[in-house]
């Protein structure tokens, strides 16, 4: 089962998704417009090849009709369980971030009928909506076959990590400079009470390394720890089968093989898969190590 949350915010508000029921997240796009039932339902919309419901999350939860400004994001999920599992996509606001904290139960002062539980942060609490179907999403496991990448933008390039990999997406902010550090080492991050090393990984794939309002820091479970990767951008979590993925070319040698774990074409797209473990060299990695031993002393 995929572990965490993909965060989503909605009328100023955040929301916890299971992981083991998205399936997608993509810009909102056309919709058509259909008769409905429910308030919330905005309409139709296009997605993996087919026509989907498409709900306005926080009308649903609200229990009221969807605004007329449409949201920036539509991710696709799975409600239901068996024989009755239907893909829906839900509007939202943003969806850029994936938290692991461990869910709680909901605390007994607080009216939140759609929760299945909550998910605690310093100074936040994010609720994991369960009404419907999407709380159950601890109760249905992914296909073994389906691999989830969170999928970014480098230099106009597709890379991504797996899932399993990304702790949190964070809108990017300056690190601290580290004295003595590689080049390769753009600084020290504070989170979550320690400095987490960061990496542009434009300026280690040698290309451009600009900062624009779409910059994120990706962190990354890496080696035993927690390191930070700067990309342009955060594109969408993408579900894919195994087989998807193949294996890099021959074409592909020298310094770059070794980041590669494989291809993904798909719908005209190229998406590569990096391997995260090989970002750094053994010699770089010790460097590293060297270098935050030494903040540690100061």
């Amino acid at each position: 089962m995929s572990r965490g949350y993909l965060l989503v915010r909605v009328d100023g508000r955040e929301y916890g998704l299971p992981l083991a029921r998205v399936l997608e997240v993509s810009d909102l796009g056309e919709v058509l417009d259909v008769p409905r039932s429910l308030a919330a339902v905005r309409g139709l919309t296009p997605l993996r090849g087919r026509l989907v419901p498409l709900v306005h999350l926080g009308a649903l939860l609200g229990d009221r009709p969807a605004p007329p400004e449409r949201g920036r994001a539509a991710v696709l999920v799975e409600l239901g369980a068996g024989e009755g599992v239907r893909s829906v996509a839900l509007e939202v606001d943003d969806a850029d971030d994936v938290v692991r904290e461990a869910a709680l139960p909901v605390p007994r002062d607080e009216s939140l009928p759609w929760a299945a539980a909550v998910a605690r942060a310093p100074g936040r609490a994010r609720a994991d909506p369960g009404s419907g179907g999407a709380g159950r999403a601890h109760h249905m496991t992914p296909q073994a076959e389906d691999v989830q990448l969170v999928t970014v933008k480098v230099a106009g390039q597709e890379f991504a990590f797996t899932i399993f990999q990304v702790e949190r997406i964070l809108r990017y902010e300056s690190p601290a400079p580290l004295p003595k550090a590689p080049d390769f080492l753009e600084g020290v991050l504070a989170y979550q009470g320690a400095a987490v090393p960061l990496i542009d990984l434009r300026k280690r794939l040698g290309v451009p390394a600009p900062l624009r309002e779409e910059t994120r820091t990706v962190i990354l479970e890496w080696d035993g720890a927690k390191i930070g990767i700067v990309v342009d951008a955060v594109l969408e979590v993408l579900r894919v089968g195994a087989s998807e993925v193949a294996a890099p070319p021959n074409i592909v040698k020298g310094l770059a093989a070794q980041y590669i774990t494989g291809l993904v074409v798909k719908n005209g797209r190229t998406i590569i898969v990096l391997n995260t473990t090989r970002l750094l060299s053994s010699t770089e990695k010790l460097a590293l190590e060297g270098a935050m031993q030494e903040q540690v002393k100061e």
